[in-house]
């Protein structure tokens, strides 16, 4: 064997962190350049969700779908009711699924994808908000959106700039930044005048438990419950927290019912 042949395996392994490199490089500049685009579309489309009193429906095709469906996840397990529609699905009756009171969240990067576009005067007619994610906001669907979020990436990392790699790392980027940003305004702005308690997540040992204390001006008291016990150990933490903020303690399982 030749010199060559003996460190060829070192030489790709060089390679493939280059590439690596590359990847994570443009990934990243992709979720930077996200920073310079929070304007008042953002703020209009945060408020939009944060004022929508039914679900935030979210569809997309291919890639953006998949980033779609996991936006929708993030933004159930933070307290607002949201589910994926296939876009595809919803011309051949799923559309049924979206109901007055709720909000789109489309997702396309060209804001072209014809079974995306096909929706739009059915969301009109049924008088559905429509908040926009692409890479285009001069696209139909951005231009036809009550909010239109700019996810838009110079190239992608794929080496032939076409598999959707840096698009969807920011689209999900940018979907995750509005969920929280949704979230804080929750809380800004949250002051209904009773005590609510939710559950936020169960991991390990350990359960989050949430309280927002309302007694005319908006405030929030976030307690982490160790919980070492299980359940037991929740349902006495309840009890405690029941009797301290003389709340009826009704049921855990696995949500937390207080009646107001």
């Amino acid at each position: 064997m030749t010199m060559t042949e003996h460190s060829s395996p070192k030489t790709a392994a060089l390679s493939l962190r280059d590439s690596a490199r590359r990847t994570l490089e443009l990934e990243q500049e992709a979720i930077g350049a996200l920073i310079e685009r929070l304007d008042d579309a953002f703020d209009h489309a945060c408020e939009l969700i944060l004022a929508c009193h039914g679900r935030v429906v979210v569809t997309g095709m291919g890639k953006s779908g998949h980033i779609g469906g996991k936006i929708a996840a993030t933004l159930a397990s933070t307290g607002t009711p949201a589910f994926f529609v296939h876009p595809g699905e919803a011309s051949h009756g799923d559309l049924g699924m979206i109901t007055p009171g709720d909000l789109v969240l489309a997702l396309s990067n060209s804001g072209e994808t014809a079974e995306v576009t096909a929706l739009l005067p059915l969301l009109k007619r049924m008088g559905i908000p429509l908040v926009s994610m692409t890479g285009r906001p001069q696209s139909t669907l951005g231009r036809h959106s009550e909010a239109h979020l700019n996810a838009a990436v110079e190239r992608e990392a794929c080496p032939l700039d076409l598999a959707p790699t840096s698009s969807t790392t920011a689209a999900l980027a940018l979907g995750e930044v509005v969920v929280v940003a949704r979230s804080t305004l929750e809380v800004i702005f949250d002051t209904t005048p009773a005590v609510k308690a939710k559950e936020c997540g169960v991991n390990g040992d350990s359960c989050r438990l949430q309280l927002s204390l309302d007694g005319g001006c908006p405030a929030r008291l976030g307690l982490v419950l160790g919980l070492q016990d299980g359940l037991a150990t929740m349902d006495g933490m309840c009890s405690v927290i029941s009797h301290l903020f003389s709340i009826p303690y009704v049921s855990y399982s696995p949500v937390l019912l207080f009646s107001e």
